[in-house]
């Protein structure tokens, strides 16, 4: 329910933001110096409900508190608004509507969010079963092949990609690190890798509800050369990726060319 209590020329000293309806704690939603909207619904505010024969009827009332009409000049008369709001009751009434078709697509306007993307290891290439934190880290030996997915959380559309740009191996945890051997560029396989990447399709499954929000891949276990020891040395694995407009995918990295190509090439 909505009031809209004006300020009369005959109490000019009212100040309509000091106005309430019958509970005093409700005051106006917005006032100035000329009038006072209130906003309430019919169960608040003092609100009473009253039936008639064919009616229901809702009555409230905006005034100054006792204490400020007490202050007031005697010149001046009360100020009392009765508020009413009626409803015929026992009756029967038709709604007609008329629908239109859609002039347009939904669409989504840019804002900010957060998503998650999640790299894990699995136990072999059923990816059904993945390491936890408290294997780590993982002993492999050299050409084991080590099965990698990847996974974008936070989100249910469908229509959303997650594509690798890049994955790379290094010796430290500081992405940065160098030494540094690429696995995955721009997409791609590392061209001059003797033992190149392997992608693996994403199938559904109870786990699986998006696989645009997946992608997997298979590395065959290596060492660096370059270091004395160095089978002693954990390897760790790193990626960049984009997240695509599967249904408008742009140039580059979300047109997944290098991908697809590969996984048609790749093991099952």
């Amino acid at each position: 329910m909505t009031a809209l209590a004006v300020k009369l020329e005959s109490v000019p000293s009212l100040n309509p933001s000091q106005l309430v309806l019958n509970d005093p704690s409700c005051g106006p939603a917005y006032s100035d110096d000329r009038y006072a909207y209130f906003v309430f619904t019919a169960n608040s505010c003092g609100t009473n409900r009253k039936f008639f024969a064919n009616m229901m009827l809702y009555e409230n009332e905006i005034s100054l508190p006792g204490e400020l009409e007490m202050e007031k000049s005697e010149d001046e008369p009360e100020y009392e608004l009765k508020v009413y709001c009626y409803y015929d009751i026992n009756d029967t009434y038709a709604v007609a509507f008329n629908t239109r078709a859609r002039r347009s697509e939904p669409y989504a306007d840019d804002a900010q969010g957060e998503l998650q993307v999640e790299i894990r290891v699995a136990s072999d290439d059923a990816y059904a079963a993945f390491h936890t934190e408290v294997d780590y880290p993982v002993l492999k030996f050299l050409q084991e092949p080590v099965y990698f997915e990847v996974e974008l959380k936070g989100t249910k559309l469908a229509d959303v990609s997650l594509e690798l740009d890049s994955c790379w191996a290094t010796l430290d945890g500081d992405r940065f690190s160098q030494p540094r051997w690429n696995l995955i560029i721009k997409g791609c396989v590392n061209p001059v890798d003797p033992y190149k990447v392997i992608f693996h399709p994403v199938p559904v499954d109870q786990r699986v509800h998006y696989p645009s929000h997946f992608k997997r891949f298979e590395v065959q276990m290596f060492a660096f050369a370059d270091e004395d020891d160095n089978l002693s040395h954990q390897v760790f694995v790193h990626c960049d990726v984009f997240v695509c407009d599967a249904k408008n995918p742009q140039d580059g990295v979300c047109n997944k060319l290098c991908y697809e190509k590969e996984t048609g090439k790749g093991r099952s």
